[in-house]
């Protein structure tokens, strides 16, 4: 298990590319669960939200988030003619989102404590933490699209915009207004 820990740092270091990761379904399943697991807790943390989420909007949202993740970038494999890279593509994916997931719990808790304590310094340095945890999720996204597709990284990187649109899209559409 620490192997495919210190791989999945390596590869949100930019030291290694998907086609370093290990071809498995298992360990595509393995990673899709914990990372589902994980996110749910997170979304269960207390925060500044007027209504906490019901539990059903959390799961339906992660299950139609992860499943429309793994059908596009099947699709993008797919029409860019490599099938072949997907399984291990999309294992970095999951690695990476866990990875960045278990990084972004200890600030998601200095969040709703500063929030809670009213420390706008506090916040504010979590806020930008976050944002920079989604920035650096972007560009391993477009890491791993660029040595996954063997394209420019370009565009990788608006391939890996894409993806991030996708999932705000299904945030709008399933998580009610006013709660987000």
């Amino acid at each position: 298990m620490s192997e495919l820990a210190r791989l999945f740092i390596s590869i949100a270091l930019f030291k290694k590319g998907p086609q370093d990761v290990p071809y498995s379904m298992f360990l595509v399943a393995v990673l899709i669960v914990a990372t589902f697991i994980v996110d749910l807790f997170i979304y269960q943390l207390p925060n500044a939200r007027e209504v906490p989420l019901d539990i059903s909007i959390i799961i339906r949202y992660l299950l139609a988030v992860n499943a429309a993740s793994i059908l596009m970038v099947y699709l993008i494999f797919y029409f860019h003619k490599h099938q072949n890279r997907f399984m291990q593509s999309i294992t970095a994916m999951y690695g990476i989102d866990l990875l960045m997931s278990i990084i972004s719990f200890p600030i998601h808790l200095l969040l709703i404590f500063a929030v809670t304590n009213k420390v706008l310094p506090a916040a504010v340095i979590g806020t930008l933490l976050i944002m920079f945890l989604l920035g650096w999720n972007l560009f391993v996204y477009m890491h791993i699209f660029r040595f996954g597709l063997s394209i420019s990284p370009l565009h990788a990187g608006m391939l890996s915009l894409v993806m991030f649109m996708l999932g705000i899209s299904i945030s709008d559409l399933l998580i009610p207004a006013g709660t987000a």
